[in-house]
C-alpha cells in the first residue's frame, strides 16, 4: 500500500520548512545558470533573500522558459 505520509511534528514540520526555503533559491539560480542566462550578484541577492514559498514556486517554474533575469521578475 502507498500512500503519503503527514508529519505531524511541528519540528520536522520547521526543519521542512526551513529546508525548502535554503534550497528553492539554488533551484532557480541552478536552473538560469544551466540554461546559460546570466544571473547579476543583485539578482542572486534577491533569489537567495526571498521567503515567500508561493513567489519562489513561480521563479522556479518561470526559470525553465525564460530569456533573461529581468523576465523572471515581470
Amino acid at each position: 500500500m502507498t500512500g503519503s505520509y503527514e508529519h505531524k511534528s511541528e519540528f520536522i514540520i520547521s526543519w521542512l520548512r526551513k529546508e525548502r526555503a535554503r534550497s528553492a533559491p539554488r533551484s532557480v539560480i541552478g536552473f538560469l545558470d544551466a540554461r546559460g542566462i546570466p544571473v547579476t550578484d543583485e539578482a542572486r541577492a534577491r533569489i537567495s533573500g526571498c521567503t515567500d514559498e508561493a513567489l519562489l514556486d513561480e521563479w522556479t517554474f518561470k526559470a525553465l522558459s525564460v530569456r533573461s533575469v529581468d523576465e523572471l521578475f515581470d
